[in-house]
């Protein structure tokens, strides 16, 4: 509980990240900030998976203003409880 997750990605590469919470874990207050950026070639995916969670706060920014992305969202977590999301994609 109360963990703090940060990822940062930029660059010509394709970037992926994937952040889950086992369904047989219960925990709560989790933040994560996820920021993906890049030029030419920079697919981004991410998932949050947040299974049994309550409370989390999840930020993710995907930015290529160069090219299009291939890019997706993920997001579980028990009914009602799901905190606070933000995906920005520019």
């Amino acid at each position: 509980s109360g963990n703090g997750i940060t990822i940062n990605q930029n660059g010509a590469g394709k970037h992926e990240f994937i952040v889950a919470n086992d369904s047989s874990t219960t925990n709560n207050g989790n933040t994560i900030t996820g920021n993906q950026s890049g030029g030419l070639g920079s697919d981004k995916w991410f998932k949050v998976y947040m299974n049994g969670a309550t409370g989390a706060t999840v930020n993710v920014l995907q930015n290529n203003a160069i090219t299009p992305d291939a890019a997706s969202m993920n997001v579980q977590c028990a009914a009602g409880t799901c905190g606070t999301f933000s995906y920005t994609k520019n």
